[in-house]
């Protein structure tokens, strides 16, 4: 049993490398981290390079029912071991760009091999088509799917880059993990709907993951991924990318998922929304995010997974990172508003008759029917203390079920 703290992605890596005995504390005391090429949004992949003292535990993973399936970890059977090792992580649809061959257990094949199998590659692929297609079909099974590769290096390169690093990677297969949605977030998103908040997922995700996610929370409705692409209901940064500003703010009208962008993505799409005169919240707990989250109306990052740039470019902070947090602020919301305006016209309405009253015998030279006592009287006791109680009143879904106002309405 493994108790992680911190990002759901990470840990699970960490799970599974400890399954297969690899345990974090073994593996950075025999090889230490020594440099990286960070994660970017536009490359989807990072590497690392460590260097080696010869006593790494590695293991692999056999596959008896599948000999054609690959090692998740290179194993050198008698062999020196490299004097360094560079590992990337990251989108399989990325890293197959930089990797020339692949691992099978303890042979290395070119990436455009073909192997044809009468169970699994009867279809005569190469490996790099079924690496690709093994992706979609995971990733359409709502999983998020990383590809693991590695190459060996006798030396450091002068300059640790994409150029001088990411080339010549030998790929080893994928690691598929879930990060389910919590339990309460259905209800949130139906709620969200019924409110007349319409929730959009935009995420760096596969598409196929993106829109099962999407379908089993009920943001997306359509039958298949197909469906959902012809009808304009998902789009990919790519996509993105090759759009105008007037396409980009005619698709935003009716998407509801968003997958593979980058932050000038995210942006891009919290802009369009807002030339529509859409108020537009947006979440977030990278440093990618914080462009969006400061563009946005409504800027929330998230409390326990947050980066510091994110929350400091928020305008809201929600500290148990729950998106059903958000939908009851905004009930809460409706509710204060809903309770200032019932406060407002129960006071204006008895002000106005107690000064119609004595307007109209002031006019009539009629003697005060009320003293200085009295007024005070009605307007702290009479008046006051029920308007209080309007104020304080508990709205719940009612007012969240109320149609949504302009942003600019007066009270």
């Amino acid at each position: 049993m493994f108790h992680i703290l911190g990002d759901p992605t990470e840990a699970a890596l960490l799970a599974a490398a400890g399954v297969h005995g690899l345990l974090k504390a073994d593996l950075e005391k025999h090889m230490p981290r020594i440099a990286e090429v960070p994660f970017s949004s536009e490359r989807k992949r990072m590497t690392t390079i460590h260097s080696v003292d010869g006593k790494v535990p590695f293991a692999t993973v056999e596959h008896d029912t599948n000999p054609y399936e690959t090692s998740v970890i290179p194993v050198y059977n008698g062999a020196a071991y490299p004097s360094y090792i560079a590992f990337m992580k990251g989108a399989v649809e990325q890293m197959v760009e930089v990797c020339d061959t692949i691992r099978v257990h303890n042979d290395i094949f070119s990436m455009d091999t073909v192997h044809v199998h009468p169970e699994h590659n009867p279809n005569g692929l190469t490996y790099r088509e079924r690496v690709l297609a093994k992706d979609a079909e995971k990733a359409s099974e709502g999983l998020r799917v990383l590809g693991i590769a590695y190459k060996n290096l006798d030396t450091l390169p002068k300059k640790v880059d994409v150029e001088q690093v990411e080339h010549g990677f030998t790929f080893l297969g994928f690691v598929a993990m879930i990060d389910p949605p919590r339990p309460e977030v259905m209800d949130a998103v139906a709620r969200c709907i019924t409110a007349g908040i319409r929730p959009v997922m935009i995420t760096g995700d596969h598409p196929a993951t993106a829109f099962a996610i999407g379908k089993e929370l009920q943001i997306i409705s359509d039958a298949n991924y197909e469906t959902a692409k012809k009808a304009g209901h998902i789009y990919t940064g790519r996509e993105i990318s090759m759009m105008s500003e007037a396409q980009l703010n005619n698709a935003v009208k009716h998407a509801s998922v968003f997958a593979r962008v980058s932050p000038e993505h995210k942006l891009n799409i919290v802009q369009a929304l807002q030339s529509q005169n859409h108020i537009v919240s947006m979440t977030g707990d990278g440093v990618n995010d914080a462009p969006a989250l400061k563009k946005a109306d409504i800027g929330v990052a998230m409390g326990i997974t947050g980066t510091a740039v994110s929350k400091e470019a928020s305008s809201m902070v929600i500290l148990d990172d729950n998106f059903a947090t958000i939908v009851a602020a905004a009930e809460e919301g409706r509710t204060i508003y809903d309770n200032v305006r019932k406060f407002i016209k129960y006071i204006l309405g008895s002000n106005i008759g107690e000064v119609g009253v004595l307007f109209v015998t002031q006019l009539l030279r009629l003697p005060l029917p009320l003293n200085t006592l009295q007024i005070l009287w009605m307007n702290l006791v009479t008046d006051g203390l029920p308007a209080l109680a309007l104020s304080v009143e508990r709205g719940g879904r009612r007012h969240a079920a109320t149609a949504v106002r302009p942003a600019r309405e007066r009270l």
